[in-house]
């Protein structure tokens, strides 16, 4: 979209101030590219200096990204979020906070296309920076550290897996301290665990922690809330699969079982045969 179709009287400004409205109704319609189109020109006629942060455009670009993000849409999301970084690293220090926040986001739409490896290393320079800026305890760096957790646990392979039961651990234990052991983010991570825990193959443990969340979240949230179906869900593929494989197990032995009888009658019936050839 050109916006040489203005009247030439109108000033830069007006431009601009025109041109973000006008982005802020197309976002509201839905028509997000639209949108993005009247925002940069919105930008471009704000004439700021290639060196200096323009933060109204880097918000917009990341309403974007997030919208697009909530609407299942993680492709066109990262687009926008990639944009946002590549700006905020060209006008800011690598290490400001603001820099981390996008790398958050980025981690989060990589995670919804299932790209853990890539959301790893977003997640890792998002903590990394982080450390320097906010207290260990605090409830945002938990909530990014816990879902590093689960990104590190999807990749499962064993180095991957281990770190994804560590970082979970030290998260549950952060936020018992921190909150308690029956606070809503608490239980959250008691489920994290327990899925980096199931990863490993331990399942007996993965389960009780299954459980435990399931029945926690029940009692803070009600039975219909989305995380406590998640954590249901969760503990009943579990106990059905429990099931299935003492199933397996119990026709394995039974297998066996028939397999042994039928040889022992096999045995009988050679031995039998055998001292009827040497009575005759």
């Amino acid at each position: 979209m050109s916006w040489n179709w203005l009247p030439s009287f109108f000033s830069s400004a007006s431009i601009q101030e025109h041109a973000d409205a006008l982005g802020y109704v197309f976002h509201s319609e839905g028509y997000y590219e639209s949108a993005y189109t009247a925002w940069k020109g919105a930008f471009r006629h704000r004439n700021t200096p290639s060196n200096v942060y323009d933060a109204e455009w880097c918000h917009n670009l990341e309403l974007l990204g997030l919208k697009l993000h909530t609407l299942d849409r993680p492709e066109e999301a990262l687009k926008r979020l990639n944009e946002a970084l590549t700006y905020k690293e060209s006008t800011l220090s690598h290490d400001d906070i603001k820099v981390c926040d996008t790398l958050v986001r980025i981690a989060r739409a990589l995670v919804a296309q299932h790209k853990y490896k890539d959301a790893e290393t977003s997640f890792r320079q998002a903590l990394d920076g982080y450390t320097r800026f906010l207290p260990g305890g605090r409830t945002e760096m938990l909530q990014i550290s816990n879902e590093f957790a689960f990104c590190l646990a999807c990749q499962a392979t064993p180095a991957a897996v281990q770190e994804a039961e560590e970082v979970a651990t030290r998260t549950l234990e952060a936020r018992e301290t921190h909150l308690d052991r029956t606070h809503q983010e608490t239980v959250e991570s008691v489920w994290t665990l327990g899925f980096a825990v199931e990863k490993a193959g331990r399942r007996a443990d993965a389960m009780r922690l299954y459980k435990e969340a399931y029945e926690e979240g029940r009692r803070l949230l009600g039975e219909e809330h989305v995380d406590v179906v998640d954590y249901k869900s969760d503990l009943d593929r579990m106990e059905r699969e429990e099931r299935e494989r003492e199933e397996r197990e119990r026709e394995e032995r039974e297998r066996e079982e028939r397999e042994r009888e039928e040889r022992e009658r096999e045995e009988r019936e050679r031995e039998e045969r055998e001292n009827d050839e040497t009575v005759q």
